[in-house]
């Protein structure tokens, strides 16, 4: 190698307490930062438990006050309800309900108080339901002031219910508040006792923090003593690594500046590219590129990803010194200096070309494997269906002619008799379909030209395939110019046989099917227009795959290999198939061929 290897500025690889330096100062640097840290969170800590304190006293002093008030509320209540009993002065009334008014909004504010102690929560629920029985009892002494309500003073006058309340109402309170003022001296004695393992805790870290910082400014000395040893040591290391790196032949190893030019060069480059040591110097790496990844900037973004993260692992063709390309898996890595500045790359390639063979060839193999076992899925699928109805009609038709035994009775055998023949046919039009897929995806078709006239050969099909035309259709031929050509009969009757029995199959009954030829002095074509269903947009990009049908075809039978086969057929022809459809109006399907005579072709 040319130049000093990247590695020769790093800092020597000496260990404190079994790790590298640079770690060992940054774990100590880290312990510090955290005992720091630490300190600034048990302040915080502390000083929040101070808080908590307070907040506690404050709380317990707001409870207590609160208790009191009600049961200064309740007294009121009870002297109202009292007086008014043995006096009957309404002026206690207003006095009754100004103070009944208080006492509620009161004990709301103590549920909200209490809600988060359980012992405190049980309290105010049996205080709650205390008061509601008194202002009850309340409630029915006042309304005896009512001339309608008829009730004797004695049960009004219940001294004894009365006093049993008061007696409950007064020990809930005073549970509440004992409960209270036990939850705060709990509190502060955790709280007490948490500052003062904090207390001990900061202690700690201060000296673990001083035990720290005179361990790293040893460190840092020690380290600066032995570098002027290392670096010696360093160079003479340097130059066994150029003669290693530039014996290796595997690999072809570079060094590159800033802007991706070759610093330097090693064996292996030579090996895999092609160039000798002069030829390559001060290149750029986009001469390794074919011209495609030039043109799209390929190389100066894998700089850029390099420059960005780091690293930059791609694969790809790459091109020798002759032209010739290969396989490439190729690592850029970033440099740089002390000052972490931007320094150049290594740049790192294999060739891999016999791997990516290899790969090519397992992947060709396994999506053949792939596509013939979805073909065996999808042919089971649709068999179970496609055959069933043919064969569910054969048996039900030979049922029915042993039913019928007299002379009478001809004319409905003969009716089973064409049903049996007629499903025959679509059982055998769909092995024939089945049979043409596997020819065509074997591609074992071979095609034989000679000279045949395509009027006449379309005017036979077409009466053949009159047979499993609707009630009313009508097959219409025309045929335009001259009327031979050099063609395949088997590819021409499957094209044909497909694009007319579609044509049936999708037109309703009493319409009528054009079936047009032409030939020209270039060209000649097939042409098959009805007034059928029609396909929609969405469909028509699926149209010619293997057993993809149509989603208005619900309920007419099919394979779904027709146009698949067509188009297929016509290939081997280097034909064509175009085609224009309209949903809920009709379809037209056109094949062309070039009219040619290829010097093979059989008279």
């Amino acid at each position: 190698m040319n130049k000093p290897l990247p590695h020769s500025s790093q800092l020597p690889k000496f260990k404190i307490a079994g790790l590298p330096f640079q770690k060992s100062l940054t774990a100590f640097f880290i312990l510090i930062t955290g005992s720091l840290i630490m300190l600034s969170y048990i302040s915080y800590r502390n000083d929040n438990v101070v808080k908590d304190t307070s907040r506690w006293i404050n709380h317990t002093q707001t409870m207590l006050e609160k208790s009191n008030k009600m049961a200064s509320l309740i007294k009121d209540v009870q002297i109202s309800s009292g007086a008014f009993t043995l006096t009957r002065d309404t002026s206690y009334i207003s006095l009754y309900k100004r103070t009944k008014s208080q006492i509620y909004p009161e004990l709301q504010s103590l549920k909200v108080l209490c809600k988060m102690h359980e012992v405190q929560h049980s309290n105010i629920d049996s205080l709650d339901f205390y008061i509601h029985k008194l202002i009850k009892l309340s409630d029915q002494i006042f309304l005896s002031s009512t001339p309608l309500y008829d009730v004797s003073a004695t049960k009004l006058l219940n001294i004894k219910l009365r006093k049993n309340i008061q007696e409950n109402i007064n020990r809930q309170i005073l549970d509440l508040q004992t409960s209270e003022t036990n939850l705060l001296r709990i509190k502060e004695r955790d709280n007490s006792a948490s500052i003062a393992q904090s207390g001990k805790i900061f202690r700690g870290l201060v000296t673990s923090i001083i035990i720290l910082i005179l361990t790293s400014v040893f460190a840092v000395g020690y380290y600066f003593r032995k570098k002027k040893i290392a670096e010696d040591s360093l160079f003479e290391s340097e130059e066994r690594y150029k003669a290693l790196i530039n014996n290796i032949s595997e690999y072809s190893i570079s060094l590159l500046d800033t802007n991706g030019s070759v610093l330097n060069w090693n064996r292996g480059l030579q090996q895999i590219k092609g160039y000798r040591e002069e030829e390559i110097l001060g290149k750029n790496i986009s001469v390794f590129y074919p011209a495609e990844d030039v043109v799209n900037n390929i190389p100066q973004l894998h700089l850029r990803t390099a420059a960005k993260l780091g690293k930059c692992k791609s694969e790809g063709w790459r091109v020798r010194k002759d032209h010739s390309r290969f396989w490439a898996n190729t690592v850029i890595t970033a440099l740089y200096d002390g000052k972490g500045r931007l320094s150049g790359f290594t740049i790192i390639t294999r060739d891999d070309t016999y791997r990516k063979k290899a790969e090519n060839e397992i992947f060709k193999a396994l999506e053949k494997e792939r596509e013939l076992n979805e073909m065996k899925s999808n042919f089971l699928a649709m068999a179970s269906h496609e055959f069933k109805t043919p064969l569910s009609v054969i048996v039900a038709s030979a049922f029915l002619i042993g039913k019928f035994k007299t002379t009478e009775q001809q004319e409905e055998r003969n009716r089973n008799i064409r049903k049996i023949i007629l499903e025959a046919k679509n059982l055998n039009a769909i092995i024939d379909e089945f049979l043409s897929v596997q020819k065509l995806e074997e591609e074992t078709v071979e095609s034989t030209l000679r000279l045949v006239n395509l009027q006449s050969f379309t005017d036979s099909i077409c009466s053949q395939i009159k047979g499993i035309c609707k009630t009313g259709q009508v097959l219409n031929y025309i045929h335009h110019g001259h009327q031979e050509v050099f063609s395949d009969e088997f590819i021409l009757q499957q094209i044909l046989t497909n694009l007319i029995s579609n044509a049936i199959k999708y037109s309703p009954e009493h319409s009528s099917i054009l079936i047009e030829t032409a030939i020209d002095t270039q060209t000649y074509s097939i042409t098959v227009s009805d007034s059928g269903i029609g396909i929609s947009e969405k469909d028509q990009q699926h149209l010619f795959k293997r057993f993809f049908r149509a989603s208005n075809i619900s309920g007419i039978p099919g394979t779904g290999l027709g146009l698949y086969i067509v188009k297929k057929y016509a290939e081997s022809l280097n034909g064509t198939v175009h085609f224009e459809s309209v949903r809920g109006i009709g379809s037209k399907f056109s094949v062309k061929f070039t009219n040619r005579r290829p010097p093979h072709v059989e008279a």
